[in-house]
């Protein structure tokens, strides 16, 4: 490979004639290696000279040559202390003055100092500076602070474009620094529809990288250092002992015997697989079932977008950058970087349940053509709708029928654009056509596309379809619920597959909806109970009541194991929306025992957080999430009505024993 060393050029011929001379220079070769050949080839491609400056750590790309680009290498070193940083300052400076360069396009810190101070008093060349997450953030150590913020804040003024990468490091840059302009643009790029459409043998990739066709593949991709923190990801695992649980580690690092050495003395040797760089990245997320990357420190990160890209559900550190791109139940899991139990909660989540995957449901499997315009869905047998009929391939295509029949407005119909017919190929067999390839539409298709009875609806005209009143009366589906009455206004009922029994209590599959209330003496709480149990039996379900000393019911609310169905129980809360009282998985008044590492984080995100608008942000979540989950059922709201003397003034507006917190406050006339 041909290198320029100070002056001396390599002697690919190019053409004479530039737009413009562009410089690229990072810290390492590994940056433009990973992140920047499609930027450079796309300049190239359109006639700029673009030539590059680095440290030459990993071998450079050969496409950097056979594009004509000029390859400095340049001992930069990560440490800002390192005595051989000054002399790739003085050459770097050499270069950019011999090089007579229009633009220096810089990345990484210390290589983007030593541009920034080289070009502060030359007006000829413009200087854009990609932060790929500054060293400085929210959580940070002190010494980073200390050492990298000032510089950055210093040199920003000598910065023509200050490039952020997360939301975090633009709304720093804009508010502190004095870039002349200071823009965000959410990484680096991928190539979506290279990584979305790639097809791989699972079987034979499994078998060539020396895995059990049954392993449950995690992929981390990074770097084997201290910042990755796969250390983290190896604990969770042995924490889990789920031997079908295999670690993969697609990077390399000083840190690789170390890791090989904690995965043996935990006894998962067998488990973990640092493989080394790898050209085949994409291919190793195609075959891989969820993807972890615990990262301290992040700025936007390629690996997890491309495995975002590659449809992987992901268990990731709650940093910036990372938080940018995953929320906690959409696209994955977010957990602090040292939360070992944290991670080996969420990793298991993800193998116990398909979890945040696209998986089957009134379709048993399903599989794509190799072109991508035929879909055939296999559906599961022996499912019924509400009034019995079967749900069959006619059902289907009848529902798709109408998804494409132009006179019948549909709010979803961007969702079968490219859909251009259906075939019903026998009773439990589909074939969906498109025009085009459509990614997403297993997604689609999971996302509030329902299904259609056809026995009900065939006779219906378009224009009755458009608003079928009698089958809006008395819909059926075939899932759980099933539509049971409804009043205009005020509430529609829907019972979970129960049916009322002989004797007048809803049963299903041979089991009694019936359950027990455990009530102490206290006579407005056995007041609660009976109305409770009144309400319940009114609508088929057989409740018992059971008393005991209030003592005993504390007793068998709180053991390890609760041991009660129900109790009508005092439930005291703040006005302040923290229940981490009530929901951390930790707390004594967690008396239903559940837990969800989700709601951990967010109680304590919450918590921790000063602003009132995140504040809000982190127990919406929080709430959506309980409600999803329903760990609880509260049989009774109560209603307080006070009634107190005209004359008595300032009683905080607030339940009756909150108020007494304010007692002193009150006065009469």
């Amino acid at each position: 490979m041909l290198v320029c060393q100070r002056g001396k050029y390599n002697t690919k011929s190019r053409n004479d004639v530039y737009k413009m001379k562009i410089l690229y220079v990072t810290t390492i070769s590994n940056t433009v290696n990973t992140f920047l050949v499609p930027h450079i080839k796309m300049l190239v491609d359109r006639g700029y000279q673009v030539d590059v400056a680095f440290n030459i750590k990993q071998e450079v790309r050969p496409d950097l040559i056979k594009m004509g680009c000029k390859v400095y290498n340049i001992q930069f070193q990560r440490s800002p202390y390192h005595l051989k940083n000054l002399k790739a300052f003085y050459e770097l400076a050499e270069i950019i003055r011999e090089g007579n360069y229009n633009c220096i396009h810089t990345h990484t810190p210390v290589a983007s100092a030593f541009v920034r101070l080289i070009c502060m008093k030359n007006k000829h060349v413009k200087v854009l500076y990609t932060a790929h997450g500054f060293h400085f953030f929210d959580g940070a150590p002190i010494k980073n602070w200390l050492i990298y913020y000032p510089v950055e804040k210093i040199l920003s003024r000598y910065t023509d474009i200050l490039i952020t990468i997360n939301k975090e490091d633009y709304h720093r840059a804009r508010k502190f620094f004095k870039a002349k302009n200071v823009v965000y643009i959410p990484g680096v790029g991928i190539e979506f529809d290279k990584i979305s459409k790639l097809d791989i043998d699972k079987a034979t990739k499994l078998k060539e990288l020396g895995l059990p066709p049954d392993a449950f593949i995690m992929l981390s991709v990074g770097e084997l250092n201290r910042n990755k923190n796969h250390e983290t990801i190896i604990r969770a695992l042995a924490e889990l002992d789920n031997p079908k649980i295999h670690y993969i580690v697609c990077g390399s690092g000083q840190l690789e015997n170390r890791l090989l050495h904690l995965a043996k003395n935990l006894g998962i040797e067998r488990q973990v697989y640092l493989l080394g760089y790898r050209d085949d990245v994409h291919e190793i997320c195609k075959i891989s079932d969820i993807f972890a990357f615990p990262s301290f420190r992040e700025g936007l990160s390629v690996a997890l977008m491309e495995a975002m890209a590659a449809g992987l559900p992901v268990v990731c550190s709650n940093i910036r950058g990372n938080a940018d791109l995953i929320q906690t139940g959409k696209g994955g899991y977010l957990v602090e970087p040292a939360n070992i139990s944290g991670f080996a909660k969420a990793i298991d989540d993800l193998f116990s349940d398909a979890g945040l995957s696209i998986v089957p449901g009134l379709a048993e499997s399903w599989e794509v053509s190799d072109d991508g315009l035929t879909w055939t869905f296999h559906l599961r047998d022996g499912v019924k709708w509400h009034d019995g009929y079967p749900f069959t391939a006619e059902d289907v295509a009848f529902t798709v029928g109408i998804w494409l029949n132009r006179k019948i407005p549909y709010y979803l119909s961007g969702n079968v654009q490219g859909i251009t017919g259906v075939e019903v190929v026998d009773p439990l067999t589909v074939k969906i056509y498109a025009e085009q390839p459509i990614a997403s539409f297993p997604a689609l298709l999971a996302y509030n596309m329902h299904m259609l009875p056809k026995h009900l609806l065939e006779d219906y005209t378009p224009e009755e379809l458009v608003s079928p009143t009698e089958f809006l009366r008395h819909p059926i589906g075939t899932g759980a619920f099933k539509f049971d009455r409804k009043q205009p206004g005020s509430f529609v009922r829907l019972v979970a597959g129960w049916v009322l029994g002989p004797d007048g209590v809803r049963q299903k599959d041979g089991m009694r909806l019936s359950f027990t209330i455990d009530v102490d003496p206290h006579p407005v709480r056995q007041q609660i109970a009976l109305v409770a149990q009144q309400a319940w039996q009114a609508i088929g379900c057989e409740v018992g009541l059971e008393l005991y000393e209030y003592s005993v019911i504390q007793s068998r609310s709180r053991s390890a194991q609760p041991a009660f169905d129900a109790n009508p129980n005092w439930l005291v809360t703040p006005a302040d929306p923290d229940i981490s009282t009530y929901y951390l998985s930790t707390s004594g008044g967690n008396t239903s025992k559940w837990a969800d590492p989700r709601v951990d984080e967010l109680l304590m995100q919450g918590k921790a957080a000063l602003d009132q608008e995140e504040r809000a942000r982190i127990y919406s979540e929080l709430q959506k999430i309980i409600a999803e989950e329903c760990p609880i059922i509260y049989l009774y709201y109560p209603k307080e009505i006070r009634v107190m003397n005209a004359k008595l003034h300032n009683f905080a507006p607030v339940g009756y024993r909150d108020a007494l917190v304010w007692a002193h406050k009150i006065w009469k006339e």
